[in-house]
């Protein structure tokens, strides 16, 4: 709370007339978020959730973000065991659901958002299966590609399925109605594209047919995915970073797609805000007529002149929109 209030002075003292937001890389939509009216159950990333109803063990300091043991799935998996795993019963599950129950009864006025919704949209929030399979049972994910690719089908369905299932019913508790998805795939720019078409594609699919629509989000360079990336179905956003190019996204995904692009931590606090302005003329000219918004982190270390330099070619420009 301290570091959120501090942070919250330096935006008013220094950008006071910029409309500035906490959004988490937009997965907080803020015309659907509303503190005052609502309450907030289960704010774990959804990785976790799920590592820990399969079993493993929360990880909690006090300086650093909540986590789960390294690996907590390698031997269920390795042993064949993860169909046997009771998810959905499990007493993460159960006490998450608890609360919201408990919740609506002293707070019936209060909207609920629940586990893997950030906000009252019905926009449901995950990893990617990659990612989650990455967390869930480590490195040996990517050799297994080549060593047992069955193997790691086998585990990319289940994560797949789990997810599917937790949104249901953690949407039922919550009182809200699935019908969109947040997809973050953020160990995907470690696969090549014939990987990714094989082992990712088809179970991501999975989720998305089950759900609604996805925004489909990648914070490495992805230059080598955006064609397997095109190849899924109802994906109505695509989040990028790392100077993945907006010029071969838009040729590959045409103008109806929304994109979204992020600068580089490093470039924001190392280069000059002349440069910064430069590097947001350049996406905003490759991006042609698309929609498309440019998400950034204010960070410790970055320059306030190179925030404010973003935020004064786009108004100049007013072809695209910037979330702080």
């Amino acid at each position: 709370m301290e570091i959120t209030c501090l942070v919250e002075e330096k935006i008013q003292k220094y950008f006071g007339e910029i409309n500035i937001h906490f959004t988490e890389s937009n997965l907080v939509q803020y015309e659907d978020w509303d503190p005052a009216e609502q309450f907030y159950v289960g704010g774990f990333q959804p990785n976790l959730i799920l590592g820990v109803a399969a079993g493993g063990v929360f990880n909690f300091q006090e300086d650093k973000d909540s986590d789960i043991e390294l690996s907590p799935l390698k031997s269920a998996w390795g042993s064949g065991e993860l169909g046997k795993l009771n998810i959905l019963g499990s007493d993460i599950v159960n006490q998450l659901c608890q609360q919201m129950e408990e919740l609506k009864k002293v707070h019936p006025d209060k909207k609920i958002i629940a586990p893997f919704f950030w906000d009252a949209s019905g926009r449901a929030t995950i990893h990617g299966v990659i990612t989650t399979a990455q967390k869930l049972v480590g490195q040996d994910i990517f050799i297994s590609f080549f060593e047992e690719p069955e193997k790691v089908h086998d585990l990319l369905a289940w994560i797949a399925d789990s997810y599917i299932q937790l949104i249901k019913k953690f949407s039922e508790y919550g009182d809200v109605e699935p019908n969109s998805l947040h997809i973050g795939e953020c160990s995907a720019c470690m696969v090549s594209p014939d990987q990714f078409r094989e082992f990712i594609v088809p179970h991501t699919q999975t989720i998305v047919d089950a759900i609604g629509t996805g925004r489909l989000h990648s914070c490495g360079n992805v230059d080598h995915l955006l064609e397997p990336f095109s190849e899924l179905r109802n994906i109505t956003c695509v989040n990028t970073g790392s100077n993945t190019s907006i010029a071969r996204s838009r040729e590959i995904f045409g103008s109806s797609m929304r994109l979204e692009t992020t600068p580089i931590i490093e470039d924001l606090v190392n280069c000059t805000a002349e440069e910064i302005a430069g590097w947001t003329e350049r996406n905003i000219e490759e991006n042609q007529d698309g929609e498309m918004m440019i998400v950034y982190h204010l960070d410790k270390g970055i320059p306030d002149a190179n925030i404010l330099a973003m935020h004064q070619v786009v108004e100049r420009h007013n072809r695209a929109l910037l979330s702080g």
